[in-house]
């Protein structure tokens, strides 16, 4: 007998990373969260999908684990993205740090999103679009926003366990 699967549907888009012993230090763990979660954002796009909530967390050397979540309106943009990560960043507990990560959830697929009335907002999702066009055309970081100056070689593309990255993606 043949049992049909039933549809998959996406729920969440995230990155996360483990961090180098030199890169273990609030700053730069921050910049390696704001660059996740550039790439969290163009995964969202690449697929179709836009979020209406994100999460932030982050492991202290040890076992404490820390971590935030916020509902948001409908958002597919980059700059809107790292604004909520940055302020929910600062929020966290001082110390030295072992991973960190950015979760999208609430994924409502684009046929189904109703894009926002505010016109800075549209303007924003548009420009992130066309990033990603450009990064796809000339190779990834040709553009990318200045808060993630520096932070492209510490957050290098990795295969992770259950999920092999896609090639069609600048740099997924």
């Amino acid at each position: 007998e043949d049992y049909c699967e039933p549809p998959t549907r996406r729920r969440t888009v995230g990155h996360s990373r483990v961090l180098a012993p030199n890169v273990r230090g609030e700053t730069a763990a921050r910049g390696i969260l704001l660059r996740l979660t550039e790439k969290a954002a163009a995964r969202l796009r690449h697929i179709g999908y836009w979020t209406g909530s994100i999460s932030v967390h982050a492991q202290h050397m040890g076992t404490e684990n820390w971590g935030l979540s916020q509902r948001i309106s409908l958002c597919q943009d980059t700059p809107t993205l790292l604004n909520f990560a940055n302020e929910m960043w600062q929020h966290k507990p001082p110390g030295r740090l072992l991973k960190v990560g950015v979760v999208l959830s609430d994924l409502v697929a684009n046929q189904n999103a109703t894009p926002s009335l505010w016109e800075m907002q549209r303007k924003l999702t548009n420009l992130s679009h066309v990033m990603d066009e450009i990064n796809q055309h000339w190779g990834s970081h040709t553009l990318y926003l200045a808060p993630l100056h520096g932070t492209e070689a510490e957050a290098p593309t990795r295969i992770a366990f259950t999920n092999i990255p896609d090639l069609d993606l600048a740099d997924a």
